[in-house]
């Protein structure tokens, strides 16, 4: 049967992936039009399933906490106009696309949350703490992993993690995490020489490390002032009625990529999109033509991305790394490159040889 099974892969036109059947018309196979209606269907399943998880999203209790304008210790440090806004009271556009990729960071965590609980004695997960910063004002949220009364961590998933291993945290997460740490040790979760760690991972898997940054109660009360004197900045701004000015912290792509429920309030208005009509053909094809380039330029960089992860699967182990000659001539080998930060890592050469 085995054998069977190998000729008939071997047997043109006979593929397992593609747009076509993979079944022979003249093998009991469908018409082109019978298999495109077929696929239609997956198409139209994929869609419903992520319409599902954007509602799944809607209803998480962290987002619930956002819509209720209740400051959490991962707005701290975050936009300031976003913080003002909230406080504010002003109107919130509803999320309309599903935030796949902090989807997948999120059911990766609880996965590794899992094993953590299942494998290091004292473990506790999501545990809801309040942290008071030294102005008064309070935030809560929940830490990701507590080790006993050791030290907490906070997951973070990233698209890779060369940038971070070279560049460090944001402050935003900094102070995300000081809130954390102190709120723990005001409620005796922990004792006062623990430490907190901002854990990231790859959650493409393509990166099999992860990278740890460690700061203790002394360095997190420091990121507590920085984080009350951005609040005073707010309170300032309030006072005088401030909007849409010096407390934007993000560019407008961000805004726009990450869905800020009060983009439009920022940057829709006409100082900043064009309303002008551009008619003439010439410039109208070349603005379709970049459009559609563009897709597929990100298709064909995630593409590259895979190829080479299969290429070279665990860049900490030599031994899972593929080089050599094709039949058809292509010499595949890496080298060492070391960025202007430092940070050394593998680059493929594929070349005609």
């Amino acid at each position: 049967m085995a054998d069977d099974v190998e000729r008939l892969l071997e047997t043109p036109p006979f593929t397992v992936v593609g747009r076509e059947d993979p079944r022979p018309h003249e093998e009991g196979g469908r018409t082109p039009q019978e298999f495109a209606a077929l696929q239609a269907r997956g198409q139209q399943l994929g869609l419903d399933i992520l319409e599902a998880v954007r509602k799944h999203q809607l209803a998480a209790p962290r987002t619930q906490q956002s819509d209720k304008r209740i400051l959490g210790p991962s707005e701290l440090g975050g936009c300031r106009e976003y913080i003002r806004a909230s406080i504010a009271g002003d109107p919130k556009e509803p999320a309309t696309r599903v935030k796949w990729a902090a989807f997948l960071g999120t059911v990766t965590g609880d996965a590794i949350e899992e094993a953590v609980c299942a494998q290091i004695p004292g473990a506790v997960t999501q545990e809801r703490v309040t942290v008071t910063l030294p102005s008064g004002t309070r935030a809560t949220g929940s830490l990701d992993i507590r080790l006993g009364r050791e030290g907490i961590i906070d997951l973070k998933s990233k698209s890779g993690i060369t940038d971070i291993m070279s560049e460090g945290p944001t402050l935003k997460h900094l102070i995300q995490i000081s809130a954390y740490l102190v709120g723990a040790l005001q409620a005796d979760l922990v004792e006062p020489d623990a430490y907190a760690s901002l854990l990231y991972f790859d959650r493409a898997g393509d990166e099999k490390r992860m990278y740890a940054f460690v700061i203790d109660v002394e360095d997190a009360m420091y990121f507590l002032d920085v984080a009350d004197r951005r609040l005073l900045d707010i309170a300032e701004a309030m006072a005088t009625g401030v909007t849409q000015s010096y407390l934007r912290d993000e560019p407008e792509s961000w805004c726009f990529h990450t869905q800020c429920p009060f983009y439009q309030a920022c940057w829709g208005g006409e100082d900043y999109n064009p309303t002008g009509k551009i008619t003439d053909a010439r410039s109208t094809e070349a603005i379709r033509r970049y459009d559609k380039l563009r897709s597929i330029k990100k298709t064909a960089e995630a593409g590259i991305a895979q190829a080479k992860s299969q290429l070279f699967p665990d860049q900490t182990d030599e031994r899972t790394k593929v080089e050599g000659v094709t039949s058809d001539g292509l010499q595949l080998k890496w080298r060492l490159k070391e960025n202007a930060s430092g940070f050394i890592s593998y680059v493929i050469d594929v070349r005609q040889k």
